[in-house]
Parts: structure tokens; C-alpha cells; sequence
């Protein structure tokens, strides 16, 4: 029989290098073959629940003999101990990988005073789940379920509910995809992001959103929208501008020295993301197709949704979408612009690309007179190699 699973819930879950406890550990020493058939299992699970739960008074023998229901008997106490004995750190480890490949929605949820697996364990495995949630409930325990089942179950409820609108909202957009009507199509409010400048040593990054309803993507197409780097400079500004007077837009300018500041706490795939989430609140479209600047578009889809409530189709080489092309325009002709204006001020320094001479040996001369321009990303490792080797030889 297969079965699909649709959403994971792990609760104060075991996994990675940190299990098992040393509580159940010590199991393996083999005085327990004996030992375990003289042990009052439920009483040795009532002393767990007591160190594991913040709630004492929900701590009830009728709960400990649920758990020991399954092991009171002689085969089922050695059977205990074969499931404990069995536990081992480098059996979960060895899934570590595969867990960075899950595609379905995992949510992770931890008492905040767990006694035998810490906040920072699950934050760990948390990190580890490609698509994962970290809930920390507070004034709880490792027993979650006994310690507090009123704010599980609601919880879980209203992930579960979550994601059934999700579910929907993808429906809708499959039908609308197979069937196509006009009708249906203009209801939608169809966005687009792309960037233009995330690998320049020199000058901004520009992330651009546009926004329209469906029945207007056909036009985008009889008004020359493709990929901006298909066009050339002047091409650009002209649908540019005419992509403004059509469409709704946001455009986010992060120079370079203010770049620099942000990558002192986050990644520029992190800073990328907030800026979609900023674009998004303001655009409020029904989908956004997103130009996916993470090697893996699912993720970053499933990041923007969590933090949106939108439906994201995240992809690589989005710009094949009329409405991401448009963004693309919109976002390089900024930037085209503002590049201008520092060449204006600062001298020719080429395309601001590493790979381009006129930027490397405009960026040794600035070096070798120690006055850096705050255009220039100081982050970049592009300035360290200029220094330490010669420009012939970079």
C-alpha cells in the first residue's frame, strides 16, 4: 500500500547525532537483561514524564501505563530493549542528506524546557529539513502531547488548514493553467520578480516587481517583453518605460555600501529574499513567478510562501514568463541608469564585473591610492584577490 504524506509534524522529534539520550543509552549495558525483568515499568515511565513535563499535575499513572501498555510482559520488556539497543546516532545521521531533499512540508515542534532533547538540537534539525518550520512552545517540556494538548492540537490544526489553502490555491491555478479562460485568467493577479546586479563588484542590486491581471500577459508579449538581457540598452529603456504606465511596480535600490552592512548578518540569497517578501506585501498578487536566485527554486517557492501567504512558482530562467521578463526590464534599466550616473562621477570602470578588464585594473588603481568608493562592494572577494595577486595573473 502507498501512502502519500502531505505535511510532517515532528514533536520534540529524535534525530541527527544527539540520540539517543544517555537515559535510554545506558539500556545497552548488558546487566539490563536482567535488571529489566525486575523493573515496574510504569512507574519508571511515571519518573520520565515528571522529568519531562513542566505540567506536574497532568502527570497521571493512567498516562505511564498507556506507555507501558506495549512492554509489560517478559517478550515485550525484551523487546524494549532490543528497540533501545537498536538506536544509533549513525543511523540517523546517515539520512542527514536525504532530509535536505524533502519536499513536503515538515513542521518541527519543541518544548522550550525539553530536559532531554534542547531547543538548539531541534533548531538544528530544523536547519538540516529543507522545507521546514521550527515552533518553540513555551513553558513546556519534552511530552508535549501530555504537557500541553490544547496548544498542539491547535497547532497542528492550523498548519494543516494552511496548507489545505494552499492545496486550493494551487488547484485554482492548475485548472486555470489546463483550461485557460479569459474569464478566470483576469480575475488573477499575476506578479513577477527578478534582479538585476547580484554579481557586480561595483554598483547597486536592483530587485524589481511588476504586477497585472491575467487577461494583460498577452500584451506584454506584442510589446517586445523578453529577457533583458536579449535587448540592448536603449530597447530596454523604451519598454521600460512603457512597462510603467501599464503595469503596477515596486523597485528595491540597495547600493553597495549598505550592501555591505546588510551582509554583515545575512547572506546576499537572504537580503534577495527579504526583498521578494517586501515586493510581494506591496504588489499583493494572487501568484508571483519568481527568477530563483537559490540553486534550489522549490525551496526558495516554499520559503516566499510561508512568509507571503502567497502562491509562489519559484524557477530558474524565469524570465520565459512575460511577466518576470517584465521585471527583468524594469529592474536593468534601473540599474543601467544609476551606473551611468557613478560613471559619471567616478570615471569609466566598465561593466562593474570581475571578469571585466576595465573594472579590474580601475579597481587596482583605487586600491594602490587607498581611497575605495562606497560603489564598490568591499564584502566581494574580488578586492581580496586584486590584493594579493597581480592583475595579469588574476
Amino acid at each position: 500500500m502507498c501512502v502519500l504524506v502531505a505535511i510532517l509534524f515532528l514533536i520534540g522529534s529524535a534525530g541527527l547525532d544527539y540520540w539517543p539520550v544517555p537515559q535510554v543509552a545506558r539500556l545497552k549495558d548488558p546487566k539490563w537483561d536482567d535488571y529489566i525483568m525486575r523493573v515496574d515499568l510504569v512507574r519508571g515511565f511515571m519518573e520520565s514524564l515528571r522529568q519531562g513535563m513542566v505540567r506536574k499535575e497532568r502527570v497521571s499513572e493512567e498516562i505511564a501505563e498507556k506507555y507501558a501498555y506495549p512492554f509489560n510482559s517478559a517478550e515485550g520488556k525484551k523487546a524494549y530493549l532490543r528497540a533501545a539497543r537498536a538506536l544509533d546516532y549513525r543511523d540517523t545521521m546517515k539520512i542527514a542528506d536525504e532530509l535536505k531533499t524533502l519536499e513536503i512540508p515538515a513542521v518541527l515542534i519543541w518544548g522550550e524546557d525539553d530536559p532531554f532533547l534542547s531547543v538548539s538540537q531541534g533548531k538544528r534539525l530544523s536547519k538540516v529539513i529543507g522545507n521546514s518550520r521550527f515552533i518553540t512552545i513555551v513553558n513546556s517540556g519534552h511530552f508535549l502531547p501530555e504537557d500541553d494538548p490544547e496548544i498542539i492540537s491547535a497547532v497542528t490544526e492550523g498548519m494543516i488548514q494552511r496548507f489545505l489553502r494552499i492545496i486550493q490555491q494551487m488547484k485554482q491555478i492548475i485548472e486555470i493553467h489546463l483550461s485557460n479562460p479569459i474569464h478566470l485568467m483576469s480575475q488573477m493577479r499575476i506578479a513577477g520578480i527578478d534582479e538585476a546586479g547580484k554579481g557586480p563588484v561595483i554598483g547597486p542590486l536592483v530587485v524589481c516587481g511588476v504586477a497585472c491581471s491575467g487577461n494583460m500577459i498577452k500584451k506584454l508579449s506584442e510589446i517586445g517583453v523578453r529577457d533583458s538581457k536579449k535587448l540592448t540598452s536603449d530597447k530596454r529603456k523604451k519598454i521600460a518605460e512603457k512597462l510603467k504606465k501599464m503595469l503596477d511596480w515596486e523597485v528595491v535600490v540597495i547600493h553597495a555600501n549598505e550592501l555591505d552592512r546588510m551582509m554583515g548578518g545575512k547572506t546576499v540569497n537572504e537580503i534577495l529574499k527579504d526583498c521578494c517578501v517586501q515586493i510581494i506585501s506591496k504588489l499583493d498578487p494572487d501568484v508571483v513567478y519568481v527568477d530563483s536566485f537559490d540553486v534550489r527554486p522549490d525551496r526558495l517557492a516554499g520559503e516566499l510562501e510561508k512568509l507571503t501567504g502567497k502562491k509562489v512558482i519559484a524557477k530558474h530562467r524565469a524570465e520565459e514568463e512575460p511577466i518576470v521578463a517584465a521585471a527583468s526590464i524594469i529592474a536593468k534599466h534601473t540599474r543601467d541608469d544609476i551606473i551611468e550616473q557613478l560613471k559619471e562621477k567616478y570615471g569609466n570602470f566598465g561593466s562593474g564585473y570581475a571578469s571585466d578588464a576595465i573594472t579590474r585594473r580601475w579597481l587596482e588603481k583605487k586600491l594602490m591610492s587607498g581611497k575605495i568608493p562606497d560603489i564598490v562592494r568591499k564584502k566581494w572577494k574580488t578586492l581580496d584577490r586584486i590584493k594579493q595577486k597581480s592583475l595579469w595573473d588574476y
